[in-house]
């Protein structure tokens, strides 16, 4: 798959084919991520991450990739295990004989255009096209040889930069290890739901142990701060309706 020929194509797709801006941004991310991969035809992605790479909200973002599957630009298999993020799949515009045809295109016109430079004495000028072409690729191999998935450290930080950008939390050396436990115990996608009914809690009340809370949400059974947690509203009035 090429990165610059896939962007091409969906900025001239969606011209005649209307998304939101939410579906955008995650197709966008999407292909990101699938670089990174070295463009694997199926990625695993938690869900979270996309959320905050695209800047949506959970309601936003299962919208928006509803609207990608039916577009039929993306395709999505949910894991069957708890706490596993599901794998993802890009349907490319340009399958892989035409980028092959189109490549062979490519070196036989630079081929005939060396020959005809030789012959016609503007040999600089077609130094110069070799010169660029190389450095094209060059580039093409860099964007796509990618680091690889994100691992546990990064989705922790994350996880731990979502908490301290609340209103009302008191940043600490302990954050990092204590909600790293709990990613563990509880994976991302459930750690980062609790963070956000802890925003939506702060804004009505405050509380002391800020950390102790978002356990006692995970974890409702906890004695102690997790006993209030019982109270919080439904999901439906802090999120709205989620659509299917």
């Amino acid at each position: 798959m090429n990165y610059l020929s896939e962007i091409v194509a969906f900025t001239e797709w969606k011209e005649v084919n209307q998304l939101p801006a939410s579906a955008i941004a995650l197709w966008y991310e999407l292909m990101a991520i699938c670089n990174k991969t070295g463009w694997q035809q199926e990625f695993t992605v938690p869900n979270g991450l996309l959320q905050i790479k695209a800047g949506l909200s959970r309601k936003e973002f299962d919208r928006a990739r509803q609207l990608l599957i039916q577009a039929g630009r993306i395709n999505y298999k949910k894991s069957n295990r708890v706490n596993q993020a599901g794998k993802y799949e890009i349907i490319p515009f340009v399958q892989k004989g035409q980028q092959e045809g189109q490549q062979q295109g490519k070196q036989e016109g630079q081929q005939e255009g060396q020959r005809t430079a030789h012959s016609g004495g503007n040999e600089r000028g077609t130094l110069f096209k070799l010169k660029q072409n190389e450095t094209n690729y060059k580039d093409d191999d860099k964007s796509s040889s990618g680091d690889g998935p994100p691992n546990n450290q990064q989705l922790i930080a994350e996880l731990v930069e979502k908490y301290r950008e609340i209103p009302g939390v008191t940043p600490n050396k302990g954050d990092y290890p204590f909600i790293g436990r709990l990613y563990n115990e509880e994976g991302y996608d459930k750690v980062l739901e609790a963070i956000e009914k802890l925003n939506w809690v702060l804004k009505t009340k405050k509380i002391e142990s800020t950390l102790l809370y978002l356990k006692g949400i995970l974890k409702p059974k906890v004695k102690g701060e997790s006993a209030k947690v019982c109270n919080l509203p439904d999901a439906r009035e802090m999120f709205g309706d989620v659509e299917a």
